[in-house]
């Protein structure tokens, strides 16, 4: 099944838009920040990605103190992705985009990866943060 869906013509490249992590946290910090778009339109996409109910992929990485809003993409037996902007309880807020891929084609992605990966790179940005800061 998953090489019918691996091989479907809407997933090749040449046929579909594509992002880097970059891309993908740029976005998120420019409609954090009113400048992807008006304000208004900012603000619902915001209220939106709030209200999204399987946030549990960059979540994982984090206990219930820090405020984790995304959304996620995925195609089944291949991406597995996650983008939004977690809150310290210090108020510190950060954009991060988690993009997966399996090494074997239809092999799962475990979510707890990405919040893994989501957690490992903040803790070195908040730790730079701070180190730079002094």
């Amino acid at each position: 099944m998953w090489q019918r869906v691996l091989t479907s013509p809407g997933l090749r490249p040449e046929r579909i838009s594509s992002a880097t992590a970059d891309d993908m946290a740029a976005l998120v910090r420019a409609v954090w920040r009113n400048e992807a778009g008006p304000a208004e339109a900012c603000s619902n996409l915001r209220r939106m990605m709030g209200q999204q109910r399987l946030t549990r992929k960059i979540a994982t990485g984090f206990g219930p103190e820090v405020l984790v809003v995304s959304k996620s993409g995925t195609v089944p037996g291949g991406a597995n992705n996650d983008v939004g902007v977690v809150t310290f309880p210090d108020g510190r807020r950060y954009a991060i985009a988690v993009l997966t891929r399996p090494l074997t084609p239809g092999a799962p992605t475990r979510e707890d990866v990405l919040g893994t990966a989501a957690r490992v790179a903040l803790d070195h940005l908040r730790v730079e943060g701070t180190s730079r800061s002094r």
